[in-house]
């Protein structure tokens, strides 16, 4: 028995280091790394100046000072402060950042903004991930092949390249309402040989407003993290056995 268990035991460890293994691996090959937070609702895009959330202090008076505004119109404001850019229309609050040191003060600045304005009719958010890695020219190829194997195209296609995979799932596993959305393709940012990945975990607001929306942005911020790295580290570990 203590043969057997010393066995099941070394399994498990070599589970753990291959998973660690892969996970390393990934990290390395990792050059951008993007978060979105949308936001989907009814809003007045006037309100959301750079201005406005220094008076609220939501921003510092120097970071709204040194915004790089692009548009201020009653449909669409946007514009850029040192870590993120914000955009908002009337159906969508947009914030994106692209340094990883500032991801969490994209969240807090959606929920600062939104504990603000909480009356404001939110009907659903997403937490996008998006990863862009560098693989060498083999790599490049094979990854694209085991997504989709070219043998299978190959005849009406005489030289068949993969441009786009979404893999789409409804019916979550945590029972929650909403869906992911994972796609892969190659990188517009990273030339040649660059592969992108992105999860949306969009999840609906059953109440409509927007305070509760903050909370569950809240409930699903670490796990939504969490589960794109799992993602990607159990497809690396599926292409490279």
């Amino acid at each position: 028995m203590l043969c057997d268990n010393g066995v099941y035991l070394e399994k498990i460890k070599t589970h753990y280091l291959g998973y660690v293994y892969n996970h390393w691996i990934m990290l390395n090959l990792l050059q951008i790394n993007v978060c979105t937070i949308a936001v989907l609702g009814d809003f007045n895009p006037i309100i959301f100046q750079p201005a406005w959330m220094a008076m609220k202090g939501i921003i510092g008076e120097a970071e709204a000072e040194g915004a790089k505004v692009d548009v201020i119109h009653k449909d669409l404001v946007r514009f850029n402060i040192d870590w993120a850019e914000i955009e908002v229309t009337p159906e969508r609050f947009h914030i994106k950042s692209s340094k990883d040191a500032f991801f969490e003060p994209s969240r807090d600045l959606v929920e600062s903004i939104f504990n603000i304005l909480q009356e404001t009719p939110v009907k659903a958010f997403g937490i996008n991930t998006t990863m862009h890695f560098r693989l060498n020219p083999d790599d490049y190829i094979a990854f694209g092949d085991f997504l989709a194997p070219r043998p299978h195209w190959i005849g009406p296609f005489n030289d068949p390249r993969l441009l786009l995979m979404e893999i789409l799932e409804t019916d979550r596993s945590d029972k929650k309402d909403g869906l992911y959305r994972f796609r892969v393709q190659p990188s517009d940012m990273i030339r040649p040989y660059g592969v992108s990945t992105n999860l949306n975990n969009h999840l609906n607001v059953k109440s409509n407003r927007a305070l509760d929306m903050v909370g569950l942005l809240k409930e699903n911020w670490q796990s939504s993290f969490d589960f794109n790295k799992d993602i990607i580290t159990d497809l690396w570990k599926k292409f490279k056995q």
